[in-house]
C-alpha cells in the first residue's frame, strides 16, 4: 500500500481546507479514481462539502456526504468506510489511522501544521511502517490567500 503525509504549512484554516479540495480534485482528475474522504466531524465534514462546491468556479468535482442513503457519488466524505463500496484511494483527515484503510490501493495522509497534529501522524506513520507501507512525506508551504 502506497501512503503519502502532507504537511500542510499554515496557520489559516481556510488555505488548509482549500489545499485539501485541490488535492482531491487532482486525485480524481488523475484518472477518474473512486475517493472516500475520511472525516469523522460532522461539522467539518459539511463545510469540505460546501467547499469542495464553490472553492473552483471552473471545476465540477463530483461528491456527497455519506449520510444520504443512495450513494452515487464517486468521491464519499464521512467516517465508516466499512459501509461503502471500495474505492480506490481514501484521504484521512483526523488525527488516527482510519478504520479499513488496508482495503484502499492507496491512502493520502493530510497533516495541519499544528503540533497536535504532527506528534499524531508521527505515531501513523510509525504504526504505517510497521504493516509494511510505501511512505512517502511532502511538505506543503501555503501562504495567506
Amino acid at each position: 500500500m502506497q501512503i503519502d503525509f502532507y504537511i500542510v504549512e499554515t496557520s489559516d484554516y481556510l488555505n488548509y481546507a482549500r489545499f485539501i479540495c485541490r488535492l482531491i480534485e487532482k486525485a480524481f482528475m488523475a484518472d477518474n479514481r473512486s475517493i472516500f474522504v475520511y472525516q469523522p466531524e460532522s461539522k467539518h465534514a459539511e463545510e469540505l462539502d460546501a467547499l469542495l462546491w464553490s472553492f473552483n468556479e471552473t471545476s465540477f468535482i463530483p461528491h456527497q456526504l455519506q449520510v444520504a442513503t443512495d450513494i452515487t457519488a464517486p468521491i464519499v466524505i464521512g467516517d465508516d468506510p466499512t459501509s461503502i463500496e471500495p474505492k480506490n484511494l481514501m484521504v484521512n483527515l483526523s488525527t488516527v489511522s482510519p478504520p479499513q484503510h488496508q482495503q484502499f490501493h492507496r491512502l493520502l495522509e493530510i497533516v495541519f501544521a499544528s503540533d497536535e497534529h504532527r506528534l499524531a501522524a508521527r505515531e501513523r506513520y510509525k504504526a504505517y511502517r510497521v504493516e509494511g507501507a510505501t511512505l512517502q512525506s511532502h511538505t506543503i508551504q501555503l501562504t495567506m490567500d
